[in-house]
């Protein structure tokens, strides 16, 4: 079992990695790279309310560092995602049902854009996300048809479009019979100039 400390530095580290891969992304991950040098080479102190007070972060580079952490963190970049879901997601990732096999090996494993399979958004698990183009596929099996089922559905999209996304369901029947119907749907849902 991990000592709390020990598993607070992972998750902060593993975090970095994310971090910096997507400034690298926008043009700015040496910055970074500087930031969780100097983070791993002075230490971590999970007590400390400001454990970005390294001395690379006290110069020049850790002003500018703060203030993109401060406007990553005021955008609506980030969807909320409940963290005891992940572990769920990866079960799901593993048995998918025929139809959700069907859509992602047929078609959206090499969809032009990234799309990931069975994500925690909020305290949903969507089958299929599409960050660049900001939608959310959802493949309906026969326990979406009770009236329960679909109060919930109405609630769980109301909740997801709330986050500026889009939702596009499918019945496993249209899957898995319609299928260049279903792959058509989600092709004209690309904007002429995607982002």
């Amino acid at each position: 079992m991990m000592s709390s400390e020990y598993y607070t530095e992972f998750l902060i580290v593993y975090m970095g990695t994310l971090l910096e891969n997507l400034l690298y992304q926008i043009g700015v991950g040496g910055l970074v790279s500087k930031f969780w040098t100097s983070l791993l080479i002075n230490g971590f102190n999970p007590k400390s309310t400001h454990w970005y007070n390294t001395p690379f972060l006290r110069g020049q580079g850790g002003s500018k560092l703060k203030t993109m952490m401060n406007n990553l963190n005021s955008s609506n970049f980030h969807l909320p995602y409940n963290p005891k879901l992940v572990e769920r997601a990866k079960e799901l990732r593993k048995n998918m049902t025929p139809a959700e096999q069907k859509l992602w090996y047929g078609y959206l494993r090499n969809f032009q854009f990234r799309v990931l399979r069975q994500r925690p958004i909020n305290h949903f698990i969507v089958d299929f996300y599409c960050p660049t183009l900001k939608l959310v596929i959802e493949i309906d099996g026969n326990s979406h048809f009770t009236d329960e089922a679909q109060a919930y559905d109405i609630e769980r999209t109301n909740i997801l479009e709330g986050y500026g996304l889009k939702i596009i369901r499918f019945t496993n029947t249209q899957v898995l019979n319609q299928f260049d119907s279903v792959c058509e749907q989600i092709r004209v849902l690309i904007p002429p100039n995607p982002p």
